[in-house]
């Protein structure tokens, strides 16, 4: 029998830099008609987040690069008008489905 996996927001955020903010409300609002958006917004007293360190740019590059490899949705924020990534977020999803992207990832703390 499989146990169900609550679905999570992951966010991944630059250590030198802190706007998961930005890029996990536009994920939401960009991925706001996705089966588990759906999911995750109609439970609000569930939502789980997942606040993971990113190195730097080009790490967040590659994250981006593996998420789309698993077509996981995410959004990654750039800020303007200096044109660097500081943070991805991903739509909610099982850990399942995203361990191969991030789970070589230390929690932000």
């Amino acid at each position: 029998m499989t146990s169900i996996q609550p679905l999570k927001m992951y966010i991944i955020v630059r250590n030198d830099l802190i706007k998961a903010a930005h890029a996990s409300m536009a994920c939401i609002h960009q991925e706001r008609n996705n089966e588990n958006v759906i999911k995750y917004l109609n439970d609000l007293h569930s939502m789980h987040k997942v606040v993971l360190q990113a190195k730097d740019q080009e790490h967040l590059q590659k994250i981006s690069a593996d998420l789309d490899k698993l077509n996981i949705k995410h959004c990654m924020w750039t800020e303007q008008p200096e044109n660097f990534s500081t943070c991805i977020a991903t739509i909610p999803v099982t850990r399942e489905e995203i361990s191969p992207a991030v789970k070589k990832l230390k929690l932000f703390s």
